[in-house]
């Protein structure tokens, strides 16, 4: 059961950081709207923040344009930090996944807005 969550959650969050850099080379620049894309897989937050898919929250994902974010050539997503619980007796009760990371070159960056 333990493996078979560690693969679950490393696809899911492999899956939402490519979301959000699929989003951030689309449109308009926006950290926020990034980070939401990724959490709530909405640019816009439900009223009061709650935690997202999977208890993801803002903590969790980090939105870096590269060189700046005036003029971004590349932008990546990463998701670090993020906890999980397991049941095995045998394996260490918690264990914290390494950072994933989605890079994109930007494309398009605001034509669709």
């Amino acid at each position: 059961m333990d493996f078979g969550q560690f693969l679950f959650f490393h696809e899911a969050l492999t899956d939402r950081a490519r979301a959000g850099a699929r989003y951030a080379i689309a449109n308009t620049y926006n950290a926020t709207a990034i980070a939401n894309v990724v959490i709530y897989d909405n640019p816009t937050a439900p009223n009061g923040n709650p935690p997202g898919l999977f208890g993801l929250t803002s903590a969790y994902v980090t939105v870096i344009p590269t060189p700046n974010a005036a003029a971004p050539t590349r932008i990546e997503v990463k998701i670090s930090g993020f906890p999980m619980q397991f049941l095995s007796p045998y394996m260490a009760r918690s264990y914290t996944h390494r950072p994933i990371r989605a890079i994109r070159s930007v494309e398009a960056l605001g034509a669709t807005n």
